[in-house]
Protein backbone atom coordinates (compact mmCIF):
# COMPACT_ATOMS: atom_id res chain seq x y z
CA UNK A 1 0.00 0.00 0.00
CA UNK A 2 1.25 3.48 -0.80
CA UNK A 3 1.42 6.44 1.67
CA UNK A 4 -2.07 8.21 2.13
CA UNK A 5 -1.93 11.64 0.46
CA UNK A 6 -3.62 13.55 2.82
CA UNK A 7 -2.84 13.65 6.44
CA UNK A 8 -6.09 12.11 8.58
CA UNK A 9 -7.94 14.04 10.88
CA UNK A 10 -7.96 13.59 14.47
CA UNK A 11 -11.42 13.38 15.95
CA UNK A 12 -12.51 15.77 18.36
CA UNK A 13 -13.76 15.21 21.19
CA UNK A 14 -16.61 17.15 22.39
CA UNK A 15 -16.59 15.40 25.77
CA UNK A 16 -16.13 17.65 29.60
CA UNK A 17 -12.27 16.82 30.66
CA UNK A 18 -13.04 13.90 33.08
CA UNK A 19 -16.02 12.20 31.75
CA UNK A 20 -15.73 9.03 30.75
CA UNK A 21 -16.50 7.78 27.51
CA UNK A 22 -18.95 4.92 26.64
CA UNK A 23 -17.80 2.54 25.14
CA UNK A 24 -19.02 1.94 21.30
CA UNK A 25 -21.12 -1.37 22.34
CA UNK A 26 -23.02 0.79 25.21
CA UNK A 27 -23.54 3.81 22.65
CA UNK A 28 -25.19 0.94 20.84
CA UNK A 29 -27.22 -0.57 23.29
CA UNK A 30 -27.88 3.38 24.59
CA UNK A 31 -29.02 4.01 21.15
CA UNK A 32 -31.29 1.27 20.82
CA UNK A 33 -32.79 1.33 24.20
CA UNK A 34 -33.49 5.77 23.41
CA UNK A 35 -35.50 4.73 20.05
CA UNK A 36 -37.46 2.16 21.84
CA UNK A 37 -38.46 4.60 24.34
CA UNK A 38 -39.43 7.26 22.07
CA UNK A 39 -41.41 4.80 20.11
CA UNK A 40 -42.80 3.40 23.26
CA UNK A 41 -44.03 7.45 24.31
CA UNK A 42 -45.78 7.48 21.39
CA UNK A 43 -48.41 5.22 22.13
CA UNK A 44 -51.64 6.32 23.90
CA UNK A 45 -52.09 3.82 26.75
CA UNK A 46 -55.52 2.98 27.95
CA UNK A 47 -56.60 4.34 31.05
CA UNK A 48 -56.84 1.96 34.19
CA UNK A 49 -54.12 -1.29 34.85
CA UNK A 50 -52.95 -1.00 31.13
CA UNK A 51 -51.90 2.81 31.69
CA UNK A 52 -49.51 1.28 34.88
CA UNK A 53 -48.38 -1.51 32.36
CA UNK A 54 -47.55 0.94 30.02
CA UNK A 55 -45.69 2.98 33.01
CA UNK A 56 -43.66 -0.27 33.99
CA UNK A 57 -42.83 -0.71 30.61
CA UNK A 58 -41.64 2.68 30.18
CA UNK A 59 -39.72 2.71 33.84
CA UNK A 60 -37.79 -0.29 32.49
CA UNK A 61 -36.37 1.29 29.56
CA UNK A 62 -35.17 4.30 31.97
CA UNK A 63 -33.22 1.88 34.01
CA UNK A 64 -31.63 0.30 31.23
CA UNK A 65 -30.96 3.86 29.94
CA UNK A 66 -29.97 5.11 33.31
CA UNK A 67 -27.56 1.97 34.12
CA UNK A 68 -25.76 2.59 30.88
CA UNK A 69 -24.92 6.49 31.88
CA UNK A 70 -23.57 6.09 35.57
CA UNK A 71 -19.82 6.90 34.65
CA UNK A 72 -20.72 9.97 32.57
CA UNK A 73 -23.64 11.53 34.62
CA UNK A 74 -22.79 14.93 35.89
CA UNK A 75 -20.84 14.82 39.48
CA UNK A 76 -23.18 15.21 42.11
CA UNK A 77 -23.43 18.89 43.44
CA UNK A 78 -22.84 19.95 47.34
CA UNK A 79 -24.44 23.08 47.14
CA UNK A 80 -23.28 24.05 50.96
CA UNK A 81 -19.43 24.43 50.15
CA UNK A 82 -20.14 27.33 47.54
CA UNK A 83 -22.85 29.39 49.49
CA UNK A 84 -19.37 31.78 49.91
CA UNK A 85 -18.42 31.76 46.18
CA UNK A 86 -22.16 32.39 44.90
CA UNK A 87 -22.94 35.25 47.55
CA UNK A 88 -19.71 37.19 46.64
CA UNK A 89 -20.89 36.36 42.23
CA UNK A 90 -24.36 37.91 43.19
CA UNK A 91 -22.54 41.09 44.98
CA UNK A 92 -19.90 41.44 41.94
CA UNK A 93 -23.10 41.74 39.07
CA UNK A 94 -24.66 44.30 41.08
CA UNK A 95 -27.24 42.65 43.72
CA UNK A 96 -27.22 44.26 47.01
CA UNK A 97 -27.55 40.87 49.94
CA UNK A 98 -27.56 42.79 52.75
CA UNK A 99 -30.83 42.78 53.90
CA UNK A 100 -31.30 38.89 53.64
CA UNK A 101 -28.91 35.98 54.26
CA UNK A 102 -28.78 32.06 52.90
CA UNK A 103 -29.57 29.70 55.81
CA UNK A 104 -31.23 26.33 56.40
CA UNK A 105 -34.17 26.14 58.21
CA UNK A 106 -35.92 22.66 59.82
CA UNK A 107 -37.83 20.44 56.94
CA UNK A 108 -41.19 21.58 57.81
CA UNK A 109 -40.46 25.05 57.28
CA UNK A 110 -38.82 24.45 53.63
CA UNK A 111 -35.21 23.40 54.72
CA UNK A 112 -32.85 26.31 52.59
CA UNK A 113 -34.28 29.83 52.58
CA UNK A 114 -33.75 33.41 53.25
CA UNK A 115 -33.29 34.94 56.67
CA UNK A 116 -33.84 38.39 57.46
CA UNK A 117 -30.59 40.22 58.38
CA UNK A 118 -32.79 43.21 59.96
CA UNK A 119 -36.52 44.19 60.68
CA UNK A 120 -37.98 44.76 57.43
CA UNK A 121 -41.87 46.46 57.05
CA UNK A 122 -44.40 45.11 54.75
CA UNK A 123 -43.40 46.38 51.41
CA UNK A 124 -40.39 47.05 52.10
CA UNK A 125 -37.96 45.70 49.24
CA UNK A 126 -35.34 43.28 50.02
CA UNK A 127 -34.04 41.90 47.00
CA UNK A 128 -33.15 43.39 43.43
CA UNK A 129 -31.76 40.77 40.61
CA UNK A 130 -30.98 42.36 36.87
CA UNK A 131 -31.46 40.33 34.49
CA UNK A 132 -28.28 40.09 33.39
CA UNK A 133 -27.49 37.72 35.43
CA UNK A 134 -30.58 35.36 35.06
CA UNK A 135 -30.65 31.75 33.19
CA UNK A 136 -32.93 33.03 30.42
CA UNK A 137 -34.29 31.42 27.13
CA UNK A 138 -32.94 34.63 25.39
CA UNK A 139 -29.31 33.71 26.58
CA UNK A 140 -29.76 29.85 25.40
CA UNK A 141 -30.46 31.42 21.78
CA UNK A 142 -27.32 33.44 22.42
CA UNK A 143 -25.49 30.07 23.67
CA UNK A 144 -23.78 27.31 21.75
CA UNK A 145 -27.34 25.86 21.74
CA UNK A 146 -28.94 28.76 19.32
CA UNK A 147 -28.60 26.81 15.81
CA UNK A 148 -29.88 24.08 17.52
CA UNK A 149 -32.58 25.93 19.55
CA UNK A 150 -33.47 27.48 15.55
CA UNK A 151 -33.79 24.41 13.57
CA UNK A 152 -35.42 21.93 16.25
CA UNK A 153 -39.06 22.30 15.62
CA UNK A 154 -39.58 20.91 19.72
CA UNK A 155 -37.68 23.37 20.62
CA UNK A 156 -38.67 26.13 19.27
CA UNK A 157 -42.51 25.57 20.71
CA UNK A 158 -40.86 24.25 24.16
CA UNK A 159 -39.11 27.14 26.09
CA UNK A 160 -38.85 25.23 29.46
CA UNK A 161 -37.37 22.39 27.80
CA UNK A 162 -34.65 25.02 26.10
CA UNK A 163 -34.22 26.06 29.43
CA UNK A 164 -33.52 22.70 31.02
CA UNK A 165 -31.22 21.76 28.39
CA UNK A 166 -29.56 25.33 28.79
CA UNK A 167 -29.34 24.37 32.24
CA UNK A 168 -27.47 21.11 31.78
CA UNK A 169 -24.74 22.75 29.14
CA UNK A 170 -24.21 25.44 31.72
CA UNK A 171 -23.54 22.71 34.30
CA UNK A 172 -21.12 20.92 31.98
CA UNK A 173 -19.03 24.07 31.00
CA UNK A 174 -16.07 24.52 33.82
CA UNK A 175 -15.93 28.08 33.43
CA UNK A 176 -19.79 29.20 32.71
CA UNK A 177 -20.53 32.81 34.12
CA UNK A 178 -23.32 30.93 35.58
CA UNK A 179 -21.05 27.95 37.21
CA UNK A 180 -21.83 30.04 40.91
CA UNK A 181 -25.22 30.16 40.68
CA UNK A 182 -25.66 26.41 39.34
CA UNK A 183 -23.47 25.17 42.28
CA UNK A 184 -25.87 25.88 44.95
CA UNK A 185 -28.80 24.39 43.14
CA UNK A 186 -30.47 21.49 45.24
CA UNK A 187 -28.61 18.13 44.11
CA UNK A 188 -31.91 16.06 45.51
CA UNK A 189 -35.44 16.52 43.93
CA UNK A 190 -38.61 15.21 45.13
CA UNK A 191 -41.53 15.42 42.45
CA UNK A 192 -42.80 13.14 40.51
CA UNK A 193 -40.13 12.64 38.01
CA UNK A 194 -38.14 10.63 40.83
CA UNK A 195 -40.93 8.38 41.85
CA UNK A 196 -40.82 4.75 41.61
CA UNK A 197 -43.45 2.59 40.96
CA UNK A 198 -44.77 1.80 44.68
CA UNK A 199 -45.02 6.09 44.57
CA UNK A 200 -46.55 6.24 41.35
CA UNK A 201 -49.17 2.71 42.41
CA UNK A 202 -50.54 5.43 45.22
CA UNK A 203 -50.89 8.33 42.67
CA UNK A 204 -52.47 6.49 39.83
CA UNK A 205 -50.88 8.22 37.63
CA UNK A 206 -47.62 7.79 34.82
CA UNK A 207 -45.16 10.49 34.04
CA UNK A 208 -42.68 9.87 31.31
CA UNK A 209 -40.18 12.01 29.84
CA UNK A 210 -38.92 12.43 26.57
CA UNK A 211 -35.32 12.28 25.25
CA UNK A 212 -33.25 14.11 23.41
CA UNK A 213 -30.56 11.93 22.19
CA UNK A 214 -31.23 10.74 18.67
CA UNK A 215 -30.84 14.57 17.98
CA UNK A 216 -27.62 15.49 20.03
CA UNK A 217 -26.07 12.33 17.75
CA UNK A 218 -27.53 13.46 14.51
CA UNK A 219 -28.11 16.83 14.04
CA UNK A 220 -25.18 18.81 12.65
CA UNK A 221 -25.67 21.81 15.15
CA UNK A 222 -25.22 19.54 17.89
CA UNK A 223 -21.74 19.02 17.42
CA UNK A 224 -19.91 21.23 19.55
CA UNK A 225 -22.08 20.99 22.49
CA UNK A 226 -20.76 19.76 25.67
CA UNK A 227 -23.44 17.44 26.24
CA UNK A 228 -23.55 15.92 23.14
CA UNK A 229 -21.42 12.66 24.15
CA UNK A 230 -22.75 12.67 27.76
CA UNK A 231 -26.70 13.53 27.66
CA UNK A 232 -28.13 11.53 29.95
CA UNK A 233 -31.73 10.66 31.72
CA UNK A 234 -30.15 11.73 35.30
CA UNK A 235 -29.39 14.99 34.36
CA UNK A 236 -32.08 16.47 32.31
CA UNK A 237 -34.45 14.83 34.79
CA UNK A 238 -32.12 17.37 37.43
CA UNK A 239 -32.77 20.17 35.14
CA UNK A 240 -36.60 19.77 34.22
CA UNK A 241 -36.92 19.34 37.53
CA UNK A 242 -35.28 22.80 38.38
CA UNK A 243 -36.87 24.55 35.39
CA UNK A 244 -40.43 23.25 36.64
CA UNK A 245 -39.93 24.46 40.27
CA UNK A 246 -37.86 27.68 39.65
CA UNK A 247 -38.64 29.03 36.18
CA UNK A 248 -40.93 32.26 35.74
CA UNK A 249 -41.38 34.74 32.67
CA UNK A 250 -40.38 38.24 32.53
CA UNK A 251 -40.74 40.62 29.86
CA UNK A 252 -38.87 39.70 26.60
CA UNK A 253 -36.77 42.60 24.35
CA UNK A 254 -37.83 40.39 21.20
CA UNK A 255 -40.84 39.76 19.34
CA UNK A 256 -42.01 36.94 21.77
CA UNK A 257 -44.03 38.16 24.53
CA UNK A 258 -42.05 36.73 27.61
CA UNK A 259 -38.98 35.12 28.41
CA UNK A 260 -38.84 32.35 30.83
CA UNK A 261 -36.42 32.61 33.25
CA UNK A 262 -34.02 31.14 36.22
CA UNK A 263 -33.85 34.02 38.82
CA UNK A 264 -30.43 33.72 41.58
CA UNK A 265 -31.51 34.52 44.94
CA UNK A 266 -35.07 34.91 44.71
CA UNK A 267 -35.21 31.46 43.96
CA UNK A 268 -34.23 30.56 47.12
CA UNK A 269 -37.20 32.00 48.85
CA UNK A 270 -39.50 29.52 50.57
CA UNK A 271 -43.62 29.67 49.98
CA UNK A 272 -46.23 30.68 52.43
CA UNK A 273 -50.14 31.82 51.97
CA UNK A 274 -50.20 35.46 50.52
CA UNK A 275 -50.51 37.42 47.77
CA UNK A 276 -47.70 38.05 44.68
CA UNK A 277 -45.29 40.69 45.92
CA UNK A 278 -42.78 40.40 42.78
CA UNK A 279 -42.63 43.09 40.02
CA UNK A 280 -40.62 43.32 37.42
CA UNK A 281 -39.51 46.84 36.45
CA UNK A 282 -39.12 47.42 32.81
CA UNK A 283 -37.21 50.24 32.97
CA UNK A 284 -34.19 49.24 35.27
CA UNK A 285 -34.25 45.83 33.65
CA UNK A 286 -34.54 44.00 36.71
CA UNK A 287 -36.58 41.76 39.65
CA UNK A 288 -37.92 43.80 42.42
CA UNK A 289 -39.35 41.76 45.63
CA UNK A 290 -41.25 43.56 48.67
CA UNK A 291 -41.74 41.90 51.98
CA UNK A 292 -44.77 40.41 52.17
CA UNK A 293 -45.59 41.65 55.85
CA UNK A 294 -42.95 42.60 58.42
CA UNK A 295 -40.51 40.65 59.55
CA UNK A 296 -38.40 41.22 62.12
CA UNK A 297 -34.20 40.42 62.12
CA UNK A 298 -33.44 36.34 62.15
CA UNK A 299 -37.23 35.86 60.75
CA UNK A 300 -37.38 33.42 57.27
CA UNK A 301 -38.84 35.55 54.56
CA UNK A 302 -41.77 34.21 52.45
CA UNK A 303 -43.46 34.47 49.54
CA UNK A 304 -45.98 33.96 47.79
CA UNK A 305 -45.99 31.10 44.68
CA UNK A 306 -49.18 31.59 43.24
CA UNK A 307 -52.29 29.98 42.94
CA UNK A 308 -51.56 26.27 43.11
CA UNK A 309 -53.12 23.37 44.72
CA UNK A 310 -51.55 20.57 46.53
CA UNK A 311 -51.42 18.83 43.54
CA UNK A 312 -50.05 21.11 42.06
CA UNK A 313 -47.35 22.02 43.95
CA UNK A 314 -46.30 18.44 44.00
CA UNK A 315 -46.59 18.01 40.22
CA UNK A 316 -43.97 21.25 39.87
CA UNK A 317 -42.33 21.75 42.60
CA UNK A 318 -41.95 18.71 44.65
CA UNK A 319 -43.55 19.85 47.80
CA UNK A 320 -47.31 19.90 49.24
CA UNK A 321 -47.96 22.66 51.52
CA UNK A 322 -50.39 21.67 54.71
CA UNK A 323 -52.12 24.54 55.37
CA UNK A 324 -53.18 25.61 51.77
CA UNK A 325 -55.71 28.65 51.57
CA UNK A 326 -56.15 27.65 48.02
CA UNK A 327 -55.80 23.85 47.74
CA UNK A 328 -58.64 22.49 45.47
CA UNK A 329 -59.38 19.38 43.45
CA UNK A 330 -60.59 18.58 40.26
CA UNK A 331 -64.23 16.79 39.49
CA UNK A 332 -65.08 15.60 36.42
CA UNK A 333 -68.67 15.96 35.60
CA UNK A 334 -70.92 14.61 32.59
CA UNK A 335 -74.19 13.01 31.29
CA UNK A 336 -73.68 9.29 31.17
CA UNK A 337 -74.56 7.63 27.95
CA UNK A 338 -77.32 5.04 30.15
CA UNK A 339 -79.19 8.25 30.62
CA UNK A 340 -82.26 8.26 28.61
CA UNK A 341 -82.32 11.71 28.49
CA UNK A 342 -78.88 11.40 26.57
CA UNK A 343 -79.69 12.72 23.98
CA UNK A 344 -82.13 15.75 24.91
CA UNK A 345 -79.25 16.74 27.47
CA UNK A 346 -76.33 16.58 25.22
CA UNK A 347 -78.45 19.06 22.91
CA UNK A 348 -79.10 21.44 25.39
CA UNK A 349 -75.96 21.85 26.75
CA UNK A 350 -74.98 22.35 23.05
CA UNK A 351 -77.56 24.95 22.72
CA UNK A 352 -75.86 26.49 26.30
CA UNK A 353 -72.36 26.32 24.44
CA UNK A 354 -71.32 23.64 27.26
CA UNK A 355 -69.39 20.41 26.67
CA UNK A 356 -71.18 17.25 27.90
CA UNK A 357 -68.01 16.12 29.99
CA UNK A 358 -65.69 18.94 31.54
CA UNK A 359 -63.77 19.12 34.37
CA UNK A 360 -64.88 21.67 36.97
CA UNK A 361 -62.23 23.19 40.08
CA UNK A 362 -63.60 22.36 43.54
CA UNK A 363 -62.16 24.80 46.36
CA UNK A 364 -63.54 24.61 50.24
CA UNK A 365 -67.26 23.33 49.00
CA UNK A 366 -67.85 26.63 46.38
CA UNK A 367 -67.12 26.08 42.77
CA UNK A 368 -64.56 28.59 40.79
CA UNK A 369 -63.42 27.98 37.58
CA UNK A 370 -59.55 27.33 37.26
CA UNK A 371 -57.07 30.53 36.46
CA UNK A 372 -53.55 29.58 34.81
CA UNK A 373 -52.91 33.44 35.20
CA UNK A 374 -52.95 32.65 38.81
CA UNK A 375 -50.54 30.74 38.74
CA UNK A 376 -47.35 33.56 38.10
CA UNK A 377 -45.16 34.56 40.77
CA UNK A 378 -44.14 37.66 38.87
CA UNK A 379 -46.36 40.79 38.77
CA UNK A 380 -45.34 43.14 36.00
CA UNK A 381 -44.89 46.45 35.73
CA UNK A 382 -43.18 49.52 34.75
CA UNK A 383 -42.90 51.32 38.35
CA UNK A 384 -44.11 50.28 41.69
CA UNK A 385 -46.78 51.70 42.56
CA UNK A 386 -46.88 52.30 46.93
Amino acid sequence: MGKKSKKQKEKVSTTPPGVKELSKNAKRHLTEYTTQLIQACMVQPEPGQKEFEYYLQIHELVEKIRALQTDIKCPILEREKHFGEYLEWLRQNGVDTSRVEIKEFSEDQGGYGLKATKDLEENEPFISVPKKIMITTESAKASVLGPLIANDRILGAMPSVVLALHLINERRTSDSFWGPYINVMPENVSNPLYFTPDDIKLLKGSPAQKKFHVSFQQDANAAKLPIKDCFTFDDYRWAASIVMARQNQIPAKNDSRYDFVLIPMWDMCNHCNGTISTEYDIEKDCLECFAMRSYKKDEQIFMFYGARSNAEFLVHNGFVYPDNELDRTAIKLGISKGDPMFDKKTELLAKLQLPPISIRWGHYFSWRSRRPQDHGVVRLCSSRKR
